[in-house]
């Protein structure tokens, strides 16, 4: 039987999605200490791991979205297959996962997958992960099949205050939205959005509007910038901006800096089949390209197509 130490932290011992009302596995009958447990009853700062008889199960979310709602760290490092949370979003229309504002979050090892955010407001926003103006990082993390709006991986949320977003190692697959197929990061009107990928791969994500793989969205006067490292975007898709979108429009500020990192393979039905890069109406989106490749990508507009930037 699992228990909690003080100085471990949480260990979950079961991949059913349950709350009992506590971190006691024999309350209420439950099957022990499901990650829903954990999330909302350990005490701030700490450290959530997982039982080893838990490597590559998965847990199907049956109960809504999972919410952290102050400083954690979730580490399944030391689970060989992993840990999947599944929202089984095309029978619950909701996200996997919602970090609130201020808290300093660390997901380690997780894949996170079926999400489906649906609705109006805030509910749209991010299918994987609604970052919204909180920390987090995530280490060999994999968002793939989600879906939303805005933001169908991650929904990176500074809009008028700020939030800052770390990815290494981590993978973005398969995700669709509008905008912002694997990351939206927004810090418009008046906000400030960081995002920062390092050994990352960013693949088939896809916006039937803007940023197949990336919208950073620093517009009416915000501010946002993601740099990129060591990292690959290939085969994503939108109408414009089919790896990344970067938008200072309105006298906002976007950033965008790409080294050792690969543009290649993506596409654009209008413009800016790697990159679209817009500045306009008292903008700034300043793009710095350190030993990268943008090249072999495709778009399709008659008119100034930008295949690889525009």
């Amino acid at each position: 039987m699992a228990t909690t130490w003080a100085d471990l932290g949480t260990v979950v011992t079961t991949a059913a999605d349950e709350d009992n009302g506590s971190l006691d596995p024999a309350a209420g009958g439950g099957a022990g200490i499901s990650l829903r447990e954990a999330l909302k009853y350990s005490p701030a700062g700490s450290l959530v791991t997982f039982l080893p008889t838990l490597s590559g199960q998965t847990l199907t979310l049956t109960a809504g979205q999972l919410l952290i709602d102050k400083s954690l760290t979730v580490d399944a490092s030391a689970l060989p297959g992993g840990f999947t949370i599944d929202a089984n979003g095309s029978n619950t229309n909701h996200r996997v996962m919602e970090i609130t504002s201020g808290a300093i979050v660390t997901l380690h090892s997780l894949t996170l997958t079926g999400g489906n955010a649906t609705g109006t407001g805030p509910d749209k926003n991010g299918g994987g992960i609604y970052n919204n103006q909180a920390t987090l990082s995530l280490h060999s993390c994999t968002l793939s099949e989600n879906a939303a709006p805005v933001g169908a991986g991650i929904y990176n949320n500074g809009a008028t205050g700020s939030a800052t977003l770390s990815l290494t190692r981590s993978t973005l697959s398969g995700n669709s939205a509008e905008i912002g197929g694997g990351i939206y990061n927004g810090g418009f009107i008046y906000g400030s959005a960081t995002a920062s990928l390092t050994h990352c791969t960013l693949s088939d994500n896809s916006a039937s509007y803007r940023g197949g793989a990336v919208f950073n969205d620093a517009s009416n006067a915000g501010s946002a910038s993601i740099s990129l490292a060591h990292s690959t975007l290939s085969g994503n898709s939108a109408s414009f901006g089919g790896g990344i979108y970067n938008s200072g429009y309105n006298n906002g500020s976007a950033t965008l800096s790409l080294t050792h990192s690969t543009l290649s393979g993506n596409s654009a039905t209008q413009n800016g089949g790697g990159i679209y890069n817009d500045g306009t109406l008292g903008g700034t989106a300043p793009v710095t390209l350190n030993n990268s490749i943008v090249a072999d990508n495709s778009a399709a507009s008659a008119t100034n197509p930008g295949p690889d930037i525009r």
